[in-house]
C-alpha cells in the first residue's frame, strides 16, 4: 500500500498486488486500486469526521496506528485529517499477531465476514462457487475442514441477515500456479522462487489439490 500526499494537502491511497521490488513491477501481472484524491478536511472538523459508509477511514486508521511506529504518526495525522466520504470500497488489513477478543473480528478474513454480513444483501445461487487466489501456500491442517473449508469458506459466504450451515456453504475452489505456468512465464521456473509452496508441506495435505484451478 502506498499513500501520496499533495500540494493541496489531499490524499490518494494506492493499494497493489506487487511487493516493492522491481521483478514484481517488471515481470509480472499486478493489480492495483487507486482512490480518488481525498481532499482535507475544514479546520473545523472533528477527526472522527470524513469516514465512509465502508468505514475505510476507520479501517485505514486502525492499520496504520497497530504498527505504533513513529515514523507513521505524521501520516496517521494527516489522514485524520482527510475526507474519505466519498470511497465506496472496504479496506481490510492484516498484521502480524495473535489476536483474541474483539481485536479477533477486525482483521484478514474475519473482518471480510463482518463486512460482507453488514452490506451484501445478494440472494444465494447454489451454483456459485467461492473462488480464491493466493501466490504462496502453508499448512492448512489434515483435512479441508480444519480451516480452508470450515473457519476460511464460512467468512467468505456471509451475507446480511443470514446465518449460513456449514453444510449449505458454496463450493471453494483456489486459483495457483501450474508448474506450466511458471516453466512458461518470463523468469521460466526460477519464477517458482516466488510462489512459496514446499512438497514436506503439501504431504501433509495432499487433499488440497482437489481444490485447486
Amino acid at each position: 500500500m502506498s499513500l501520496f500526499r499533495y500540494s493541496d494537502e489531499s490524499i490518494r491511497v494506492i493499494v497493489s498486488t506487487a511487493n516493492l521490488v522491481e521483478s514484481d513491477w517488471e515481470n509480472r501481472t499486478q493489480g492495483l486500486w487507486v482512490s480518488p484524491a481525498c481532499p482535507k478536511l475544514p479546520a473545523d472538523s472533528d477527526t472522527s469526521a470524513g469516514d465512509s459508509p465502508t468505514e475505510f477511514k476507520s479501517d485505514l486508521l486502525r492499520y496504520l496506528t497497530s504498527y505504533k511506529l513513529p515514523q507513521l504518526q505524521e501520516w496517521v495525522t494527516a489522514v485524520r485529517e482527510t475526507d474519505f466520504s466519498t470511497i465506496r470500497v472496504c479496506f481490510i488489513a492484516s498484521v502480524p499477531s495473535t489476536h483474541r477478543g474483539p481485536e479477533f473480528e477486525k482483521w484478514g478474513h474475519r473482518r471480510l465476514a463482518s463486512l460482507l454480513k453488514k452490506h451484501v444483501t445478494a440472494p444465494v445461487d447454489s451454483s456459485w462457487n467461492i473462488l480464491a487466489q493466493c501466490s504462496s501456500i502453508g499448512s492448512l491442517g489434515p483435512e479441508p475442514e480444519a480451516w480452508m473449508c470450515g473457519e476460511l469458506r464460512s467468512s467468505m459466504a456471509q451475507r446480511a441477515g443470514a446465518s449460513i450451515a456449514l453444510q449449505s456453504l458454496p463450493q471453494f475452489k483456489v486459483i495457483y500456479p501450474s508448474f506450466r505456468n511458471v516453466a512458461s512465464s518470463i523468469d521460466g521456473l526460477l519464477g517458482g522462487g516466488c510462489l512459496p509452496y514446499s512438497m514436506k508441506t503439501h504431504t501433509k495435505q495432499a487433499w488440497f489439490t482437489k481444490y485447486l484451478q
